[in-house]
């Protein structure tokens, strides 16, 4: 093999000592060599060996090598029992002990497997070593008969093998079976019994040769563009830290880090798209991928018409291609066309070409979606389909569904006709609307009517009509005062309900994040500030109307714990807690007289009921600690304790 600069690379195997120079990796008395020579071939620029150390015998016979872009030295090989078997002049010490890095794909082996080696340039270290192949059993003999490997500068390899050789005998159990990745063809094992060899195919990417990109259209069916043309092109590898785009339209280049990145076309013409890829930290540092596009202006308009047949209940139509070419050239062929009928069946050739018809039978009654779509790469929106649904029915039939709603009402309307190709819709106050479902509004409460008219020109009844009616109600009005007004600090807030009479609903939402379905509730706001207070409610037609208020809470911090308390029932002071205003942060803690903490909160609204694990605590004074916020972002923290009395 050669490198970039034409010196030439040998690799063998040898029963002597091969010398090694100019290297900082090998091992010892391996029977593998590698050997980079000047290009006279005058003397080694290195040489070095690899493999099992102080081997007999050469581990492998090797299959291929490569010298990537970055003059690194890729070698497969096999070895072990099957080229003992077959030529006992010629014996391999097996694949047991070769050089193994922590990223090998296969880290153990039966010494009879492939092997991947890959050295650095100039033989400064191992990059990759692994075994592959199947493990244990009897059928762990992969090899090769001939030259069946292919390797490329980018440091790839496409590796075929005999695999799989023979099945585990009855009794003896199988250690592992030879790799295979998910989805693949052929993931069984076809041999039976005693013998038969599979073919065994890897392909290995090492991504150990530098920087490499591959540009690709995002999303294009074919590399034909219609003006003006705003084209997402891609590098696929993404390997690269920078990259320079360049159009081919004589734009300016564009430097950036973004893939995908986008052009427009404002031109007809042939363009080569090339992307340079970077990345200094690689050897080769850049790599470059051209693309080849076209933008012109040959798009064409696709279309059809469709007529049933007679008679009005046929299930026979006849279809006409009315696709408008936008210009002269290129003609359609009988390949530029395919139908798809929407009942599973599809003519990939146009018998007749544009306007000329042709005709389908349809099996049944029931709505098609029959489409046509340009298939012709000379087209430049070469994929477009046009599309028309289809109602076949002998007769057509009207109708549809509503419900009443509280106004302003956007009608909601499910249509149940079958058959329809154009619709009207009618209301009572006048709207009218020939899409397949209205969009009216009602403004007004009150009782409106909605007829519906359909038509199909292919059907025997040519028309059909359907009406309904609906009810449009008045929604309630909200409305409240709240007290005290103006507010008062630390003082609760009582919302008094104003709205009409038909409510049966209310909700409130307090603007502080705590909400209400109570009448007339009362709230206590623990931190300053204007809240917006809104009431929803709701009457027995389930109609809604809402109403918010800016609403003003005084609060002054302030805090207090009892010295005593009294937990026997009777709903006065049974609880020791903080009370307080303005409090948004607190841990209260209370111990025991062992110093042993037997009560945490972080709530006001949370105390101690004088129990501890579900047992009331004796009468005793209790130490208690209380770290607190407020609002104002003030900190406190303050200690004491508190009686507990029987």
């Amino acid at each position: 093999q050669f490198d970039k600069q034409g010196f030439p690379y040998v690799m063998g195997t040898s029963t002597g000592t091969w010398p090694v120079v100019n290297a900082a990796y090998s091992n010892t008395n391996a029977r593998q060599f590698i050997a980079k020579l000047r290009p006279d071939l005058s003397n080694f620029v290195y040489s070095t060996t690899f493999g099992s150390p102080n081997a007999l015998a050469p581990n492998i016979s090797p299959v291929a090598f490569l010298v990537d872009n970055c003059e690194n030295v890729y070698v497969s090989g096999w070895g072990g029992g099957a080229n003992n078997f077959a030529n006992p002049n010629y014996p391999t010490a097996g694949t047991n002990g070769m050089p193994i890095t922590p990223d090998a794909f296969q880290s153990a082996t039966d010494g009879s497997d492939f092997y991947f080696f890959v050295l650095k340039k100039n033989a400064s270290d191992i990059l990759y070593g692994s075994y592959f192949g199947q493990r244990g059993g009897n059928g762990g003999l992969e090899h090769v008969d001939g030259g069946t490997s292919r390797f490329d500068a980018q440091g790839v390899i496409y590796q075929a093998s005999c695999a799989n050789c023979k099945f585990v005998p009855s009794g003896l159990p199988a250690q592992s079976p030879y790799p295979i990745t998910a989805g693949v063809f052929g993931n069984t094992n076809p041999a039976t019994g005693g013998g038969g060899c599979n073919l065994g195919m890897a392909k290995i990417r090492f991504d150990l040769a530098g920087i490499d990109v591959a540009v690709q259209a995002v999303g294009a069916r074919q590399l034909n563009f219609c003006l003006p043309a705003t084209i997402e092109f891609i590098d696929t590898l993404r390997q690269a830290k920078q990259y320079i785009w360049v159009w081919g339209d004589g734009s300016k280049n564009d430097t950036t880090t973004a893939n995908p990145n986008r052009h427009t076309y404002t031109t007809s013409g042939s363009f080569d798209v090339k992307v340079i890829g970077i990345d200094s930290n690689t050897c080769n540092i850049k790599d470059s991928s051209i693309l080849r596009i076209r933008v012109t202006t040959d798009s064409v308009a696709v279309r059809f018409s469709a007529v049933r047949l007679p008679p009005c209940n046929s299930l026979t139509y006849q279809f006409t291609n009315i696709t408008d070419r936008l210009n002269a050239n290129p003609p359609f062929t009988p390949r530029s066309f395919v139908w798809n009928w929407g009942d599973g069946t599809r003519n990939d050739t146009l018998t007749g070409l544009p306007p000329n018809p042709l005709t389908h039978t349809f099996p049944g009654p029931g709505t098609y979606n029959v489409q046509l779509q340009l298939i012709d790469s000379n087209f430049c929106n070469v994929g477009d389909v046009f599309t028309l649904s289809l109602q076949v029915a002998s007769t057509i039939r009207a109708g549809f569904e509503l419900r009443n709603g509280c106004f302003p009402y956007t009608l909601s309307v499910r249509d149940t006709s079958f058959g329809a190709v154009t619709y009207l819709w009618v209301s009572s106050d006048g709207q009218q609307s020939n899409s397949i479902l209205p969009s009216f509004v009602y403004n007004l409460p009150g009782t409106y009517t909605i007829r519906q008219y359909i038509y199909n020109p292919n059907s025997c009844n040519l028309v059909d009509s359907a009406f309904r009616t609906f009810e449009v109600y008045a929604p309630p009005q909200a409305g409240f005062t709240y007290t005290p007004n103006p507010s008062q600090d630390n003082t609760p807030t009582r919302f008094l309900n104003a709205a009409s009479s038909d409510v049966t609903q209310w909700n409130w939402d307090f603007g502080d994040g705590n909400s209400s379905n109570q009448t007339n509730p009362v709230h206590q706001y623990i931190t300053d500030g204007t809240y917006n207070v809104c009431q929803v409610v709701t009457n027995i037609r389930g109609c809604k109307d809402t109403l918010c208020i800016p609403v003003r809470a005084l609060v002054t911090t302030y805090n207090d714990l009892p010295s005593a308390f009294t937990p026997n029932g009777d709903g006065v002071n049974d609880v020791f807690k903080v009370r307080g205003f303005g409090i948004v942060n607190m841990t209260l803690r209370i111990y025991n007289r062992q110093g042993q903490l037997i009560f945490e909160s972080r709530t006001p609204s949370i105390g101690w009921d004088g129990t501890f694990k579900g047992m009331e605590q004796p009468m005793d004074a209790y130490a208690w600690t209380l770290d607190l916020e407020y609002f104002t972002g003030e900190k406190l923290r303050k200690k004491g304790d508190v009686t507990l009395i029987r």
